[in-house]
């Protein structure tokens, strides 16, 4: 395998169509909803957050909104991200109305980071790869242990030489996608902890 195809592979496998439903999964695994809360939120959560967002990029090309799913010039991707926030935004009022704040503080977190990416992204291109797997290291440590923060060393590393290897970011693009994620997560994450809807 040619390096080129090696960081198509891993490009492809750490980006959203990997992260999606695997975010969806482990958030709502550990969410405790009771059995009227999940009747209603995860086909909503499914549909608003995996099914929407996946369904857009799959299709963009098709549709010659975009050349490839990855999005390459910047201002091909404010559409993507404006949908994302409103449709993030729609499961924040879903999960606010059934009543688990878990999902609440996991839904405004990603609301607010998705918000911040699309105004940078107005002005300049972050890397939505660091900033994916960023989120993803971060939720699984967050559930499941601080410990897991190790797993950033094993994912992005490969992360940021794939999307380099191919041309598609700088280091700082790459560096501010992650740093950028880190900063709001662990600020949301913090305030969510004091208000007691993450324990």
């Amino acid at each position: 395998m040619t390096s080129e195809k090696a960081a198509k592979l891993i490009s492809l496998i750490s980006g959203p169509f990997m992260w999606i439903p695997v975010l969806f999964l482990i958030v709502l695994a550990n969410a405790n909803l009771t059995v009227d809360q999940a009747k209603v939120l995860v086909p909503t959560i499914f549909i608003l957050d995996v099914v929407i967002p996946i369904l857009y990029l799959a299709l963009a090309p098709r549709l010659g909104w975009v050349k490839s799913w990855e999005m390459n010039n910047r201002l091909k991707r404010t559409p993507f991200y404006s949908l994302v926030v409103v449709m993030t935004f729609i499961t924040l009022v879903v999960v606010y109305l059934a009543g688990s704040m878990i999902l609440f503080a996991y839904n405004l977190i990603f609301v607010a980071l998705v918000s911040l990416y699309l105004i940078i992204n107005l002005k300049w291109k972050i890397s939505g790869h660091a900033a994916m797997n960023a989120v993803g290291v971060l939720v699984i440590a967050t559930i499941y242990g601080w410990e897991y923060l190790m797993l950033a060393v094993l994912i992005l590393p490969p992360v940021y030489w794939s999307r380099m290897k191919l041309e598609r970011h700088s280091i700082w693009q790459l560096l501010a996608g992650t740093g950028v994620t880190i900063l709001v997560f662990v600020l949301g994450v913090m305030l969510f902890t004091q208000l007691g809807f993450i324990v």
